[in-house]
């Protein structure tokens, strides 16, 4: 496998210096800027990021929505889509080409323009013969601010096979407690190896121990594990590829675990 998985939780509740009410949302994505910034640095180490719901395993959560400048709307009448949060790089780390516009930079921090990045299906549903670049996105709520639609990604699979890939939002995880209600401190780091990926874990924990010593890293794991497991669960018995799971507008990083065929007894 080319994608070791490490899933870090529990980031502990930063102090608020201050009484500042933005304060915790600004150390945690300081977290995982120097997180992933000292990972990348590690040897062996090809491309990092972050995210908050891992793709196939995670994420069944749909959140009404506002589009384009629309008025407010009752929930019953709100467009929806999932969110997700994710740092610069994650894209290029699980190989989710961009199809149009740009991916997530280090610009795109707390204190810059709000933008999100939507998926595939996102855009044929609520954009319709349209080019979402330059449209905007809200969450329902009458007090969230517009962020900038700045790029179309492919479709990925969430929550296992048997699930229809939703309409996505990406949002930048340090722009988040704007535009997506909170800034997630729990993520999943994803990292793609140059070699051995089992070889990084040990580096890996050792960085996060550096900058935070009571953040425990809960679990780490291959992409190839993720997918096997999600393909074991009651329901998925009748899959002999991983085509179907994680869906076959992805390729690049993910084409890897494409090519896992699954032998049943």
């Amino acid at each position: 496998a080319s994608l070791p998985v490490l899933v870090l939780t529990n980031f502990p509740e930063p102090r608020n210096e201050g009484n500042d009410p933005s304060g915790p949302q600004r150390i945690i994505a300081q977290f995982y800027r120097d997180l992933t910034g000292r990972v990348q640095a590690l040897p062996g180490v090809s491309s990092v990021g972050a995210v908050g719901d891992l793709p196939i395993a995670d994420g069944n959560s749909i959140w009404s929505i506002l589009i384009d400048g629309s008025p407010q709307l009752p929930v019953s009448q709100a467009p929806s889509a999932m969110p997700q949060q994710v740092t610069p790089g994650y894209f290029r780390t699980m190989g989710i080409p961009v199809l149009r516009g740009r991916e997530f930079t280090a610009e795109d921090r707390e204190d810059a323009p709000l933008v999100a990045v939507v998926n595939e299906t996102a855009v044929k549903k609520l954009w319709p013969n349209k080019n979402p670049i330059g449209g905007t996105i809200k969450m329902l709520d009458p007090k969230a601010p517009w962020a900038t639609v700045v790029g179309v990604v492919k479709d990925v699979r969430s929550a296992g096979y048997q699930e229809e890939i939703p309409p996505t939002m990406y949002f930048p995880h340090a722009q988040a407690g704007r535009s997506a209600y909170y800034t997630p401190a729990a993520m999943n780091l994803v990292i793609k190896a140059d070699g051995d990926p089992s070889a990084l874990a040990g580096p890996v924990r050792q960085v996060v121990h550096q900058l935070s010593a009571s953040t425990p890293v809960s679990q780490v794991q291959t992409m190839d594990a993720v997918v096997r497991y999600t393909i074991s669960q009651p329901g998925n018995e009748q899959v002999r590829s991983v085509n179907a799971l994680i869906g076959e507008t992805n390729d690049g990083g993910l084409n890897d675990i494409r090519g896992l065929h699954v032998t049943t007894d």
